[in-house]
């Protein structure tokens, strides 16, 4: 999955093959992120190079990815991931269309709750081109649409009512929940 900033790397795929795991669900790739205000270029690691069952993966990450800073930002994107087709087919993994923030984050903990067992390869899979484009074209402004915007709700609603997710919120300050779901 790419966005329309994003360049697949010119190696990912030649070397692609011995970074799969038939055996996961989901295999997660790092990336290279380019901003554009001063061309940094920073390498996207993840937090293992491994397999793990998903249930842990939620129990380990998932915590880290709520309060800022983001120790585990692969978690906001569903790109630089591949997905097993009967994963997404079996569990209906579709995106929500009724919001236009947080929509990758919702997406990828359905499928990792749905799923048993995710790789983390260190393969370097795409660079993400930070662009910038007219507000109207941002997904995170939702074309001023208020409900649209509130996808953290969503992904709170989610994590609450999953019978397979056991993350507690009360262990989180609150001021920096509110900043992470209001800092977009």
């Amino acid at each position: 999955v790419l966005d329309d900033d994003d360049s697949l790397n010119a190696t990912a795929l030649r070397t692609l093959p011995k970074h799969l795991n038939f055996d996961a669900d989901i295999v997660c790739f790092e990336w290279t992120e380019i901003q554009n205000e001063d061309g940094l270029t920073v390498r996207k690691k993840l937090p293992r190079v491994s397999i793990e069952k998903s249930e842990i993966v939620l129990e380990k990450d998932l915590p880290e990815y709520l309060v800022l800073p983001r120790e585990v930002p692969y978690f906001g994107y569903c790109w630089a991931k591949l997905y097993k087709k009967n994963l997404l087919i079996n569990n209906d993994s579709l995106f929500n269309e009724k919001v236009s923030t947080f929509e990758d984050v919702l997406f990828f903990i359905e499928a990792l709750a749905a799923s048993e067992m995710v790789k983390f390869s260190s393969l370097n899979f795409l660079t993400q081109n930070y662009i910038f484009k007219p507000r109207s074209r941002k997904a995170s402004f939702s074309y001023l649409d208020f409900e649209k915007s509130l996808g953290f709700v969503s992904v709170a609603e989610y994590i609450s009512n999953s019978p397979t997710i056991n993350v507690k919120y009360e262990k989180y300050e609150k001021k920096h929940l509110l900043a992470r779901y209001t800092g977009y």
